[in-house]
């Protein structure tokens, strides 16, 4: 997936595309080999970052969390889920979603999330493939230019 986003680049500037940041539930560690592992274009007009959410609080503010089945993610509060974490040793994890952020705004959400069957979006990612993603933009920022 993030050799397609890195690939189009110049296809995201033109829409004005700024930045691309990429968060992981994972350490810091990770995120430094995957910056060095990936080719980013210098010429394309976008910054990307990569950020670590090595607690996955992040992705649980967002309601992205993965928690084990039987558990709600969405009303567990943060200090549970991690006390949880810790007992059972399972590290949470996040479901895939692509956002398309203005001026600190989400104007657009593409997710791959199919539960039960497929709770990781492995089988359902397209909603955050590159393509979608520049279609979800393209689409928003029709919806803003009609207001």
């Amino acid at each position: 997936m993030m050799t397609d986003y890195l690939a189009k680049l110049g296809e995201l500037a033109k829409l004005g595309v700024t930045d691309l940041i990429v968060v992981c539930v994972n350490d810091a560690a990770v995120m430094q080999a995957w910056q060095n592992t990936f080719s980013v274009p210098k010429d394309s007009g976008v910054n990307v970052h990569w950020m670590a959410d090595w607690s996955g609080s992040f992705s649980h503010t967002l309601g992205l969390a993965i928690v084990p089945p039987g558990r709600d993610n969405e009303k567990m509060p943060i200090a549970q889920m991690e006390k949880l974490q810790i007992e059972t040793g399972l590290v949470m994890r996040s479901r895939r979603a692509t956002f398309y952020v203005v001026n600190d705004r989400i104007e657009a959400v593409g997710e791959s999330y199919v539960f039960p069957t497929d709770a990781y979006g492995d089988s359902t990612s397209k909603p955050t493939l590159v393509d979608s993603a520049i279609e979800m933009i393209t689409a928003a920022k029709l919806r803003k230019s009609e207001l």
